[in-house]
């Protein structure tokens, strides 16, 4: 640092323009404080208040070492040099000095920002003292040093900037503080990037705050609060009068304190760590949810319908937070307990009811959405639209008129399917009703917004639709227009009333629009990919989804792939290829498939439940990827193998030839399996007759998983042909014998229970059992898996009671159910038994009740227990169970797994 004796009148001069240039590096600002830490003055402080703040700071080092110098300490670090700010810090004085360090340096470590990096601190960038040796505070604050940093181009990132860091800690609020939230206010309205630094303190105390109001059944407006997400923004002050009151002006001229507690709420929760938003997620949808569904008392079928999706999941949100608090939050799960038997009664009503026949007008539902958006542009352009729900519009139409239609449409919708008894329709219904309630969620959702101005831009943002000149329909998305045709038959996954659905859809939209590769994130079974294929039919685009066990190791030639996308693009121009769990691709194997996507001009589309584990920066650098909205827990249907149209003569063929016949029922989950494998064949029979080119390693491979994932659910006759057949097709030759040990078991149990919800049949030697079961737990320990044993009673002579019998297993299986619901993931392997003296139906007809939809077990007592979420159920199946007891589960067992006799491989 300069002395007061070195320094020249330039660095005088340039604390009087160019505030933008006020700044020291990240390694000079950590300098400054490790040296102010070393202090006595400081270390006096912090022992007699426990922390020092930056007006501490200030008083005992920054007034007193830049004094009569007329220049800012960071002026005084760098001399002569003055460096543009690339990253802007905003902040609390009142706040903890080194608990701000702290936060910062992970905030740098987060983001991979360099040490070089100039920052803009208050504290550094102004002159402090009073003395006239430099220019005021006042001074200062005329020249808009604020407005310049964040209007200047080099924060900004096509110019290699860093944007802002709002940094939170706990011994002062951000958000109390005017100029902070004017800080963060102004910094979004110029579009520039604004991110947050939390300490660790701050983040736990968030999550403590959260779960206590839960807990005592506090509503959730006041949990918001309570942990500081929803703020208020009018009750922040300023410590210079004349500050505040222009500050107060500022914001009233851009739209007031409620517009600026809705932009600060929604970058609190955007900034939110992965844990907190999860927990506010889930708070929120629980008790909305339930709220709702308690409050509707009709019981009609256009109710039913929505109610009993929306039920289970808010069943499953307050059954996730009672996982996460250990303790149940008593308010949602009363409300859940009141919404599920009025649910239950409007179900039964619903079965009574009818099913339904349609007019070709209702299959086709442009019409609708042209009346729809023909009304809600004129409601939102008028000015009189912002008047409450209810109101009369003197001009135009009201938000109460287009209600009223949408609700006489769909009372139309249910009375014209009571009419007919035809099953073909029903699926009709659930689009039609969907789409009428997602439009008067549409209005219902403006009409909370008071602002005309953010409420036009809302409905911007909403898929419009609009006739063009030459007779067709364009959609349009925010700035985005596609065509879209004359006769737009909705696939029912389209239509989920839910507003992460919504943007999700304007994500991909806009990635479809602006990118050729893109990535969608998103817990399992949440619907990316089939969301994905859905929006890419919106744009008349054909999706082909491709599963990852199309990735084997073997097909990473590069040219393999290369050859698949050239096949889809001469087929379908301009496509979009889905790659499902790209997760669990290798890094090359990934870069092939983009490089092979860009060559043949296909869209790519990558979906993943989390972050690819190699990193997906060399995607975002190569091709400019557009990440999509995380999306939480859509009912949507999975992608069927029926987007494979280049090999559906070639399937329909070879099905068929094979007539194979599956034992007893077979589970749709198990269906589609079975019916993947075979467009795996079909895909290696095409490039067998040189289609696609030689490739005769995969048709191997590709049998032998055939043959350890279906095989065994044939019967001996059809198995026998079914070798035959492959034999015949494939050249590949099948040993009845060759079933996996239990060394692969491994991998394959690993892989059934993370893709399904899932009950794996394990059928083992009895002499086995116990080197099997240690197989097992050892590992469920080594990744970090609660297993559960629950064996099956031996005989007894009564069959309700008593040691031994129903009510026994009974127990013990609810028991492991509420131990697995304290485990993050967890394991209930079920030891099946010889039960001669038993009926083995009672018993496994309790275990097939976890399987159904509403997994839930019913004990004699009355009592339900819940199979949790992230749980699974193993069936070890002894060699000497009947095959009476085996075939109640068999149908819905999601996969199956045979451990050969080599006992020495366990």
């Amino acid at each position: 640092m300069a002395g007061a004796d070195e320094v020249t009148q330039s660095m005088r001069d340039r604390q009087w323009k160019e505030p933008e240039k006020w700044t020291l590096t990240i390694r000079q600002f950590s300098l400054v404080v490790d040296h102010c830490k070393s202090l006595p003055a400081y270390l006096k402080i912090k022992t007699e208040k426990g922390f020092i703040n930056l007006y501490d700071l200030n008083k005992i080092c920054v007034t007193p070492w830049t004094a009569t110098t007329g220049c800012c300490l960071a002026t005084m670090m760098n001399k002569s040099v003055g460096q543009h700010a690339k990253l802007m810090l905003s902040h609390c004085w009142g706040e903890d000095l080194e608990e701000c360090q702290v936060a910062l340096e992970q905030f740098y470590l987060d983001y991979d920002i360099g040490t070089d990096t100039p920052v803009w601190f208050c504290v550094f960038a102004n002159y402090q003292p009073h003395d006239g040796a430099g220019p005021s505070i006042a001074e200062q604050l005329a020249m808009e040093p604020f407005a310049n940093v964040i209007q200047s181009k080099h924060l900004q990132a096509e110019f290699g900037g860093l944007g802002m860091c709002a940094v939170h800690t706990t011994k002062e609020d951000l958000y109390d503080r005017l100029w902070c939230v004017h800080e963060v206010d102004a910094a979004l309205a110029q579009n520039i990037e604004v991110r947050a630094a939390m300490s660790k303190q701050y983040a736990q105390e968030t999550i403590r705050r959260i779960r206590v109001f839960v807990e005592e059944g506090c509503n959730e407006e006041s949990c918001l609060r309570a942990a500081g997400i929803n703020v208020n923004t009018c009750k922040a002050k300023c410590g210079w009068p004349d500050d505040e009151r222009m500050l107060i002006t500022i914001v009233m001229e851009m739209g007031g304190f409620d517009r600026l507690d809705a932009v600060v709420a929604a970058f609190r929760r955007a900034s939110l760590p992965a844990d907190v938003l999860k927990l506010v997620d889930r708070l929120e949808r629980a008790c909305h949810r339930v709220k709702s569904l308690v409050q509707q008392k009709a019981y009609g079928a256009e109710a039913v319908l929505e109610d009993i999706s929306q039920l289970s999941a808010a069943l499953d949100s307050c059954k996730g937070l009672e996982q996460m608090f250990q303790k149940p939050p008593k308010r949602l799960l009363h409300c859940a307990k009141e919404a599920e038997t009025v649910i239950a009664q409007k179900h039964l009503y619903l079965r009574r009811c009818a099913m339904w026949d349609s007019s070709n007008e209702q299959l086709n539902t442009i019409p609708r959405r042209l009346r729809f958006t023909q009304m809600m542009d004129s409601v939102v352009k008028t000015k009189t639209g912002v008047h409450c729900l209810g109101s009369t519009v003197k001009s135009g139409i009201s938000h109460q008129q287009v209600l009223d239609e949408i609700r006489t449409l769909k009372a139309n919708v249910v009375r014209a399917c009571r009419g007919t008894s035809t099953k073909a329709w029903r699926q009709q219904l659930v689009n039609m009703l969907n789409l009428l309630q997602e439009q008067e969620d549409t209005v219902e959702s403006l009409l909370a917004i008071p602002n005309l101005a953010e409420r036009s831009a809302r409905w911007n943002a909403e898929a419009r639709f609009y006739e063009n000149k030459l007779g067709f329909i364009d959609c349009r998305c925010g700035e985005f227009t596609v065509p879209v045709g004359n006769n737009f038959q909705t696939p029912s996954d389209l239509l989920v009333v839910s507003d992460y659905a919504r943007a999700c859809r304007r994500s991909i939209i806009q990635a479809m629009v602006e990118g050729q590769v893109w990535l969608g994130i998103g817990r399992g079974g949440t619907g990316k990919t089939a969301t994905a294929a859905a929006v890419s039919s919106l744009l008349g685009r054909e999706p082909i989804v491709l599963k990852n066990s199309h990735f084997a190791s073997n097909h990473s030639t590069g040219r393999y792939w290369e050859l698949i996308f050239e096949k889809a693009s001469a087929h379908h121009p301009k496509d979009v290829v889905i790659v499902h769990q790209a997760h669990l691709l290798p890094e090359q194997v990934l870069r092939r498939v983009v490089e092979a996507a860009k060559k043949a001009e296909v869209q790519l589309c990558l979906t993943a439940p989390r972050d690819l584990p190699w990193g997906s920066e060399f995607v975002r650098q190569a091709v400019g990827l557009i990440p999509l909205v995380a999306v939480a827990r859509l009912t949507l249907a999975a992608a069927g193998f029926e987007a494979y149209d280049f090999l559906a003569k070639e399937l329909e063929k070879f099905l068929k030839d094979c007539k194979v016949r599956l034992s007893r029922q077979v589970h749709y989950t198990w269906g589609f399996h079975f019916q993947k494998s075979f467009i795996k064949l079909c895909a290696n029979a095409c490039r067998r007759e040189g289609i696609l080119g030689d490739a005769k390693s995969e048709v191997n491979e590709t049998a032998r998983m055939l043959l350890q994932r279906c095989l065994p659910r044939l019967v001996e006759q059809d198995r026998a042909e079914f070798q035959d057949l492959i034999s015949k097709y494939f050249g590949v030759v099948l040993q009845p014998g060759s079933m996996p040990s239990l060394s692969s078991t491994t991998f394959m149990l690993k892989s059934e229970l993370a893709e399904h919800h899932a009950v794996v049949l394990l059928p083992v030697k009895e002499e086995d059992e116990q080197a099997c079961l240690s197989h097992l737990n050892a590992t469920a320990a080594a990744d970090g898996i609660e297993m559960f044993r629950v064996g099956m009673a031996g005989p007894s002579s009564d069959l309700n009671g008593g040691f031994g019998g129903v009510s026994d297993f009974l127990f013990f299986l609810a028991c492991a159910l509420r131990s697995a619901l304290n485990a993050k993931k967890s394991w209930i392997v079920v030891v099946c038994e010889k039960l001669e003296y038993q009926d083995t139906t009672e018993y496994f007809r309790r275990i097939e009740s976890l399987m159904d939809d509403d997994m839930l077990l019913n004990l004699p007592s009355g009592e339900r227990v819940l199979l949790p979420g992230e749980a699974r159920i193993i069936l070890l199946m002894k060699g000497s169970v009947s095959e009476e007891a085996s075939a109640a589960i068999m149908a819905k067992c999601c996969g199956i797994i045979w451990v050969d006799d080599q006992r020495k491989d366990w």
